[in-house]
């Protein structure tokens, strides 16, 4: 299990010159790798956290929330999607074969 940004509808826009990554929603989200590959089910985060992931109540207010992001949290972007679905991972249960010392 791995967490990462999850992209919705990541595509590539513009000219052959200039071409840049574009999506519809990011999520905090978390991927399971099984045999080195990801699965393709993922999970996103529901309740993001407050002043961390989103800022609360100001998104409402654009011209505030611009204020505010340059005063306070210059670079940084509150853009992450609330995810909308509870995901259930499957994992294998049993003796693995493959072994894993520690040292």
């Amino acid at each position: 299990m791995v967490g990462a940004i999850g992209a919705q509808n990541l595509r590539r826009e513009g000219s052959a010159k200039e071409q840049h990554l574009a999506f519809d929603a990011l999520y905090n989200s978390a991927f399971l790798v099984r045999d080195s590959r990801v699965q393709p089910v993922r999970y996103d985060k529901i309740d993001l956290t407050p002043f961390g992931e989103v800022m609360p109540y100001i998104q409402h207010w654009p011209w505030l929330q611009r204020q505010l992001m340059a005063w306070a949290a210059p670079g940084l972007t509150f853009d992450l999607s609330e995810g909308r679905l509870p995901r259930v991972f499957r994992l294998p249960v049993g003796r693995q074969t493959g072994k894993v010392e520690a040292r």
